[in-house]
């Protein structure tokens, strides 16, 4: 009696019929497609693709009528940052409309926190809060004081701590603005909690990531059991969204050594594609890194610069200072 030897996950044929496959060839559309194993080997008629899969088909996919696009690119993006947000207080415009709803949502995410972590938050707006103002370090006091409280700015190029944060990283009256960013301050000149571009690596502590004046740094070290919860929670978010290839649009130690551990581990599914923090251009030369490096599945592709800050944050330059404030020039 003869038998039939299964093909092996890298052989196996797919066969997508029943709707419309969008391509990207002049004609834009066809009817079927050819799958062996993670390749589309053919886009045509439902007769050539079987030709072209040799008439041996392992799986039928009928669309029943429905539309087969192309994997989406987002050649921009933070999933690792992203995949962090989704872990912290939701401050967005949308759920706080005010200081008083900003504070009573870090509290709440502070609940379901140990009591030592610290407590951040994403995505305030102070022109879209009822005051119209950054939160300070006083405000922030209200939620804890006793560990650290971070709540960053929609535009991720800073954001505001509390008092504890401040005086567990030196942060002083008598502290100067890094190079690249802002320290707030008070009439008096203490510091009111706000902290912008590359004063944010001063959140890092001494071991930890430093941009200096190459754009923010939002990159919070955590364990890399989190980091891996990070990266895979938002790339759940990306895949359901369709996009299966994307730009780390600013890369660090920490984004490059979560990706190779999820690459090495067989739990990165997208393309990705990093290009490293312009602090690290200098390093890369160094290595004689002067083209992309790696493969379909992770390469290190170029170089983020920045020529400015934010408008969000208000850190870009502008020589007559912004339409509401006239007195900052960023």
């Amino acid at each position: 009696m003869a038998t039939t030897t299964p093909a092996a996950p890298s052989d196996r044929t797919l066969l997508v019929t029943g709707g419309t496959v969008h391509t990207l060839t002049p004609s834009g559309r066809t009817e079927a497609l050819a799958v062996r194993g993670e390749r589309i080997v053919h886009a045509g008629t439902a007769d050539d693709c079987r030709a072209a899969l040799d008439g041996r088909i392992d799986t039928r996919l009928d669309l029943e009528g429905r539309h087969l696009l192309p994997g989406f690119v987002d050649a921009h993006c933070h999933p690792v940052m992203y995949g962090q947000n989704l872990a912290w207080a939701d401050v967005r415009p949308e759920t706080v409309p005010d200081i008083d709803g900003l504070v009573a949502a870090l509290r709440a995410h502070a609940g379901g926190l140990r009591p030592d972590a610290a407590v951040r938050g994403f995505g305030y707006e102070h022109r879209r809060l009822a005051e119209g103002r950054h939160p300070t370090c006083h405000d922030l006091d209200r939620v804890a004081t006793d560990r650290e409280v971070y709540v960053m700015n929609a535009s991720g190029h800073g954001g505001v701590v509390n008092t504890y944060t401040l005086r567990k990283y030196g942060i002083t009256a008598g502290t100067p603005d890094p190079l690249g960013g802002r320290i707030g301050r008070t009439a008096s000149g203490e510091p009111n909690g706000e902290l912008w571009d590359g004063a944010c690596d001063l959140l890092t502590g001494p071991d930890g990531v430093k941009i200096t004046n190459h754009g923010p740094n939002f990159h919070l070290d955590d364990p890399e059991d989190v980091m891996r919860g990070h990266l895979l929670r938002a790339q759940e978010t990306f895949l359901a969204a369709g996009v299966t290839t994307i730009g780390d649009a600013q890369a660090s130690r920490r984004e490059l050594g979560t990706y190779l551990r999820a690459r090495d581990s067989g739990d990165l599914r997208m393309r990705t594609s990093v290009y490293l923090t312009s602090a690290l251009l200098d390093t890369a030369l160094d290595l004689g890194l002067s083209h992309a490096l790696g493969d379909d599945s992770l390469r290190i592709q170029g170089i983020k610069l920045y020529a400015d800050g934010t408008l969000g944050g208000w850190t870009a330059y502008f020589p007559e200072g912004y339409v509401s404030d006239c007195c900052n020039h960023g």
